[in-house]
């Protein structure tokens, strides 16, 4: 009879929690997937600054495994960046182009040049 008891009020404390915890999910959502969109934005950069294209495909299966991100919050996330206009769908399926701003490339001598202090 007890037991019966206890196992009701253990079911309710945990729906309680349950609920709780996707309440304060929802609340950090919008935020996260901002934080997530710029993850990925800053990810094509780089790969943009080592490959030197002007476009960039990621893959959500990729970005997921990279940023250790479930596939639908990096889809989420993508989809974030569409309505900005910083990424479009591809014709391939999880495919996604990112549209960056076209990088100036720097030659070896223009870093030495920066970086050297000049006489007077």
């Amino acid at each position: 009879m007890y037991f019966k008891h206890l196992q009701h009020a253990f079911r309710r404390l945990k729906a309680r929690i349950f609920r709780r915890g996707q309440a304060e999910q929802q609340q950090n959502a919008p935020q996260e997937t901002a934080q997530l969109a710029e993850a990925i934005v800053a990810f094509g950069e780089m790969r943009q600054q080592h490959h030197g294209s002007r476009q960039v495909l990621v893959g959500v299966e990729e970005m997921a495994m990279r940023l250790r991100e479930s596939t639908r919050a990096i889809a989420g996330a993508l989809e974030l960046l569409k309505h900005q206009g910083r990424a479009e769908e591809t014709s391939m399926r999880g495919r996604w182009r990112l549209n960056l701003k076209a990088h100036r490339e720097v030659g070896r001598n223009d870093t030495i040049r920066a970086a050297a202090p000049t006489r007077t």
